[in-house]
């Protein structure tokens, strides 16, 4: 039978926490978005064929097309800042009848498959003539998304690339000495940023540099999950969000919406599932039997890792805030297919790995 090699933990863990989400998301919405809601819901049911269709298919077939994955979705990035124009000069979207989605999403999963080609072939970095080959595969799209702009989309890329550098390097110098690179351009990068951003910067250094400005998100953030306790003001009633003194409720922060409906409980939960299904990509990541299975899973397990940690994180005031949607709790159909997708090459190198033993 097909549905034989699905890892089926994997897959009972992602329907809980769409459904949990979902859950989440009809109260965040009530009342003021709902339409939110029915979108979310076509979008995941969408993602679900995503991911079940890619956990059928060989994942070596990606593997082995990523370089044309990769020119394809660079090439609809440059198309956004040529062609689309989105709200407050943002340029992130292509619309297509009707419909409109964010490239810089599907970068993710696309580098992914480049790298595991890359480095499964390669074998390992051992000169400064492959880091730096390596890193343009990542500062280009980076620098594009950067552009739009959508700073924590873009360092989600260049993370992508230390981590692979980190996972291949024959001399950990060479590691570190990018990284040291990369934070020495701090000072560089400031003068690059719009007010906006270093108004964000400057309130994680002190909340009440503007209380009502860019501080304001993150003070109710706190005052939410404060709200909720231990265990919660219960499903549906929560006031921060429903008297909309809780900014972007449904998207950036809506992590807060469940710290104040389901108490210190439902956020423990909530975080150890998150953790289940971290450990179970490891998990499947150590019973690959070849590196392109082995740096594949690596990649989603490590991109699912910084959004929860950094979601959750801003919403604590422990980093400054970023815009990184919360996996299965966030609104938005480009990241849920794209989340949906990384999930779908996992089973995938599970499904076809269990095959090869059978």
């Amino acid at each position: 039978m097909r549905l034989r090699g699905l890892d089926q933990f994997l897959v009972g863990l992602v329907l809980l926490l769409l459904l949990l989400g979902m859950l989440n998301l009809y109260s965040a919405t009530q009342g003021e978005k709902e339409v939110y809601f029915y979108r979310q819901l076509i979008w995941n049911v969408m993602g679900l064929i995503f991911c079940f269709s890619l956990s059928f298919y060989d994942y070596h077939r990606l593997v082995k097309g990523s370089k044309f994955i990769y020119a394809f979705v660079l090439l609809l990035l440059l198309f956004t800042l040529v062609l689309e124009r989105g709200a407050g000069g943002a340029k992130r979207w292509i619309t297509l009848f009707g419909i409109s989605f964010q490239p810089s999403e599907f970068m993710k999963p696309a580098l992914i498959l480049l790298y595991s080609r890359l480095l499964s072939v390669k074998g390992s970095i051992d000169g400064w003539k492959d880091v730096l080959e390596l890193s343009l595969y990542s500062l280009i799209p980076a620098l594009v998304i950067a552009k739009q702009p959508d700073l924590g989309t873009s360092a989600v890329i260049l993370f992508i690339f230390f981590l692979y550098l980190f996972l291949s390097v024959s001399h950990l110098r060479h590691f570190f000495l990018s990284l040291l690179a990369s934070l020495g351009s701090i000072p560089i990068f400031w003068e690059f940023l719009k007010d906006y951003q270093k108004r964000r910067l400057l309130v994680f250094l002190d909340p009440e540099y503007d209380p009502l400005g860019a501080g304001y998100n993150l003070l109710q953030a706190k005052i939410s999950l404060g709200a909720g306790g231990i265990f919660g003001a219960g499903f549906l009633r929560g006031l921060q969000h429903r008297l909309r003194f809780l900014p972007e409720h449904h998207t950036d922060f809506v992590f807060c919406v469940w710290g104040e409906e389901f108490g210190f409980l439902g956020t423990s939960l909530l975080l150890l599932l998150y953790s289940l299904l971290l450990w179970r990509m490891y998990h499947i990541a150590l019973l690959s039997k070849d590196k392109e299975g082995f740096y594949l899973v690596s990649g989603v397990l490590s991109i699912f890792f910084l959004h929860i940690f950094v979601n959750v994180a801003m919403t604590l005031g422990l980093i400054p805030v970023k815009g990184l949607p919360l996996p299965f709790f966030s609104y938005g159909g480009s990241v849920s297919l794209s989340f949906m997708a990384s999930l779908g090459m996992v089973l995938s190198v599970y499904r076809h790995r269990f095959l090869r033993e059978s």
